[in-house]
């Protein structure tokens, strides 16, 4: 079974998270999260120990910022 690691990195994105999540081990995968506003140190930290398949980061962007 493939493990995906989640990481919000902003409290905002905590029920995406969630939802992303059940999905996710509906699809057969092992999903792993993180509390919301985490580190960048602590995914790594996490990644190093669980070595997920894939990490998928939400952050988000000022309101300020052109999409691109």
């Amino acid at each position: 079974m493939k493990t995906i690691l989640l990481a919000p990195l902003d409290p905002v994105h905590d029920n995406a998270i969630k939802l992303l999540k059940r999905k996710l081990e509906a699809a057969g995968y092992r999903a792993l999260t993180m509390p919301p506003g985490v580190s960048e140190e602590e995914v790594i930290a996490l990644a190093l120990q669980e070595h997920p398949a894939a990490i998928l980061v939400s952050r988000t962007l000022s309101y300020k910022v052109a999409e691109s």
